[in-house]
């Protein structure tokens, strides 16, 4: 999944920095879609998938801070995504890890629209 999943505002991000308990805790993606993070500042998460934003961190801290830094992000908590339209309960849902389209639209309960006969009246 994290080859495949874009972060952006809303997701939180468990970043562990292996050696470097005072980086490694959870951050939240910004509705800028910035994580903050003690001596690198705002850092671009918005687009990028887990191990891209790992790789960032990684060049960044090595630059200056740590050597060799070796960084791990994952995903705890996916942002919510939103249904709306002909379901009985439109809202916002927690999204789960590889949920498919069909069974986001289960989730809010879709109304199956009768068949037309093709008729114009």
């Amino acid at each position: 999944m994290h080859d495949t999943y874009r972060l952006d505002s809303g997701d939180e991000l468990r970043i562990v920095v292996f050696g470097q308990q005072n980086l490694s805790r959870v951050y939240a993606v910004d509705g800028s879609g910035y994580i903050s993070m003690p001596l690198l500042g705002s850092i671009r998460a918005r687009g990028l998938t887990t191990r891209q934003l790992a790789g960032v961190i990684e060049r960044d801290l090595g630059a200056e801070y740590v050597k060799n830094p070796k960084v791990s992000v994952e995903v705890q908590t996916y942002r919510p995504f939103y249904i709306l339209g002909e379901v009985q309960r439109a809202g916002k849902y927690p999204y789960v890890s590889g949920m498919t389209v069909e069974e986001a639209v289960a989730t809010a309960e879709a109304i199956r629209s009768a068949p037309t006969s093709g008729r114009c009246d």
